[in-house]
Parts: C-alpha cells; structure tokens; sequence
C-alpha cells in the first residue's frame, strides 16, 4: 500500500485445465491472503478490481460459492479489513464469533488473526484495506468493532460506498493533488462508520463530509472529463444532490464547477500533448478526447493557462525542453 497501483482479475482469462489452481494460488495465497475452496460444482469464477495508494488498498468483485479460510501463516499484517456484501452475502467466522452479513451490510476484521469467509451465494462485493496504526488513534477500541455488523443504512458507510465505488470506477489512481485529501477522507468515513471517538469525529467534521463529497465529486468529474456535454446538473443529479448545493461545495472551495471542470480538461490535455504513446494523435482528436467541441476555444483557453500553444507544448515535449 506504499504506492498507486491498480489492476484487474478474471477467472475468464485463465484456461478451465488450469483455473483451480490459479485462483488458489494467485487470487487466494498472492492477493487476498487465504486459501480458498469452491462450495459445490459449479463455476470457480472470480472477477476482481483493486486499486492501493498510501495506507489504502480497495477492491470490488464478484465471487462464486466458495470458502475463503485466512490462516495465521497467511498473516502478513495487522491491517484492518473491511467487507461489504452489496449483493449476495456469506458467513464471516473471526475471534470465535460466527456473522452472516447480506444485503450492503458490512463487518470489519483484522488481517492479523485467522479467520474464514464462506459465500453461501455468488457474492457481489466490495473492501477496503487499512493499516491499524492509521485507524487507531481515530477509532480508540478497535476490538469492539470487530465482527460487529455495520448496516446498509449507516450515513457515513453509504457515503463511504459511493466514494470508493467512484475511485475504483476511474481509469488511474485521482490526480496527484487530490489524492492526499481523497485517503484523508476514506480514513475519516470508516472511523466515522466505526464509531469514531469524539476528536476524531471533531477532526473528521472539521476536513469536512461536505469536503468529502467535494472530493468524491472532483474524482467523479476527472473521470469523465470526455463527455462533451457535462454539466453541474447532470454531475448533481448522479450524486443525489441538488444543482445548487453542488455550487455551494465549490464555492466553499473558493472554486466553481466551471472552472474545476476547465482546468483538469486542460491539464489532462497537457498530460495528453507530452505523452509520447498517443505522439500521433492530431491536436483536435486530444481536445475533442478531454470534452472540448470547438478547437479555437480550446487553443485560446489552453494558451491563456500555459502560456503556450498545444503545438509548442508537443514540440518541447518530444524535444525534452
């Protein structure tokens, strides 16, 4: 979890001859750090997402019937897991208590010591990995939040799930200057989903849960900067929130959408113009890439924010000026 990293799995992308022994060995021993055994049959299939940044790894995926056991021998830290069963569910069997979670509920665990997950059904989910020393000091007992069910309805949990399901939507890990904040946050909503102590709930509204649904926002439109014809009402309907209120956040920031959005169009266009894979690519087709419909206002606002033209970015790029 030192660094960004983000890949892909899929059972469909392994020979059947081979596919047990695959997932036992690379998803079950190499990844998740268990030992995994199908329930019946049927299809062994897995398909999974995961995504790490600095004390922060995240996945989502789907899994057929099967038993995850995680073993002492298999520890290799004290990290903090928590799992949510968005659809599907399973019996969760830790420090000598037995929960079956279902429905979006949630449990949290520790890596640390053994236990063991079983997928009475094709579990459709989602975890997060933290490390103990980051949720300590915010959570204070963790022992009396572990194994303990974390319900769909939680306030902080439902926005913890729509944050990370935005970040692991995302094609890269957020923009350099946004990821600090987004883990901040992540670390913030589970101590909040937890029960965190007053200071840290006091630390956590002082960042913000409005800053956080700010940043959730940010990473929502960086991700979609493509998309011509993306504007704050569509962006605050697909957050639930009402236009008005999404201005409030970026004004709060001493922003507005407008010019969020037009900044990481153009920084994302620069990103573009210097990357010698896409060298090829004409200088329309990169604007029209990051949502830009007419090639003069790009060209002006791109050398009102750089000082440059695109064709100069480009010629000093491939020079190395």
């Amino acid at each position: 979890m030192d660094e960004c990293a983000s890949f892909g799995f899929s059972s469909r992308d392994i020979p059947a001859a081979a596919c047990v022994d695959v997932l036992r060995e690379v998803y079950g021993r190499a990844i998740l750090r268990v030992e995994i055994e199908p329930l019946d049959d049927g299809p062994f299939d897995v398909e999974m997402q995961l995504r790490t940044m600095p004390d922060l790894s995240l996945a989502t995926g789907t899994a057929a019937r099967q038993c995850c056991a995680h073993p002492t021998k298999l520890a290799d830290s004290d990290d903090l897991i928590w799992l949510a069963a968005l659809s599907g569910g399973g019996v969760m069997r830790h420090r000598g208590r037995e929960v079956e979670i279902s429905g979006g509920d949630a449990i949290m665990t520790t890596s640390a010591e053994a236990g063991s997950f079983t997928y009475r059904s094709d579990l459709r989910f989602m975890s997060l990995r933290v490390p103990t020393r980051v949720l300590a000091p915010m959570v204070g007992d963790l022992s009396g939040v572990l194994m303990r069910t974390l319900p769909r309805d939680l306030e902080a949990q439902r926005l913890l799930t729509g944050y990370l399901g935005m970040l692991l939507a995302m094609d890269g890990p957020p923009p350099p200057g946004l990821r600090h904040p987004v883990v901040s946050h992540v670390h913030d909503l589970l101590a909040l989903t937890l029960g965190a102590s007053r200071d840290a709930t006091e630390t956590a509204r002082a960042r913000g849960l409005s800053a956080a649904r700010l940043d959730a926002i940010k990473v929502d439109v960086a991700r979609r900067l493509g998309e011509p014809g993306l504007t704050a009402e569509t962006i605050a309907a697909d957050h639930g929130i009402s236009e008005r209120y999404l201005r409030k956040l970026f004004a709060a920031d001493d922003s507005s959408f407008s010019h969020f959005l037009l900044a990481q169009r153009l920084l994302r266009a620069r990103h573009l113009l210097t990357d010698p894979r896409v060298a090829g690519r004409p200088i329309g087709m990169i604007a029209y890439d990051v949502g830009f419909g007419d090639l003069s206002y790009f060209n002006r606002c791109f050398r009102r924010r750089f000082g440059a033209t695109p064709s100069d970015v480009r010629r000093a790029a491939a020079s190395g000026d």
